[in-house]
């Protein structure tokens, strides 16, 4: 991964049925498409699905907050937030924020199976 590309994962596990509509979010509008995505299915006849962004941090000049927004199956949407921390010069980040060239998973959304 390049220098200035940040890998934002989302990941929704042990839903149950198949269909899910996962959508992300950037700083509140539904402008991003996802870079990837892979599903899977369990043993026990539930399904995984991993989604990522590939964020180039360097056209951003503030922070950036991520949003992994789950629908499934008429229940409301779970959603989960991630912020990419903005500086000047990506050496001088400051304690707690996004190091550059590492992937981050935004929490486990909670697990519809019915």
């Amino acid at each position: 991964m390049a220098g200035n590309q940040v890998n934002v994962t989302c990941q929704v596990k042990h839903f149950y049925p198949q269909s899910l509509q996962l959508t992300w979010v950037e700083n509140g509008n539904v402008s991003r498409t996802e870079t990837g995505s892979t599903q899977s299915e369990n043993k026990d006849g539930t399904f995984n699905l991993m989604s990522w962004l590939l964020v180039n941090s360097s056209v951003h000049r503030e922070d950036v907050t991520f949003t992994c927004q789950v629908e499934h199956d008429g229940q409301p949407a779970t959603t989960r937030n991630y912020t990419l921390k903005v500086s000047a010069d990506p050496r001088e980040q400051p304690l707690g924020t996004q190091s550059l060239g590492t992937q981050q998973r935004l929490s486990q959304l909670p697990t519809p199976i019915l």
